[in-house]
């Protein structure tokens, strides 16, 4: 049972770190020069996690 628990608990951790991440990475779109923005715009939130930063793009 404590295993349980125990994967319940990092489960919730992972969840809320991702979220985190979406957040942040959406927070940075708002200030980033217009060909990445343009670039990542309407992406879903796992695309745009798994979308590598393309330094041309600065």
């Amino acid at each position: 049972m404590e295993a349980i628990r125990a994967l319940s608990v990092v489960r919730k951790s992972a969840v809320k770190a991702r979220t985190q991440t979406i957040d942040h990475i959406r927070a940075l779109m708002v200030t980033a020069h217009s060909a990445p923005r343009v670039k990542l715009r309407g992406l879903l939130a796992a695309l745009l996690i798994d979308t590598p930063a393309d330094p041309a793009d600065r």
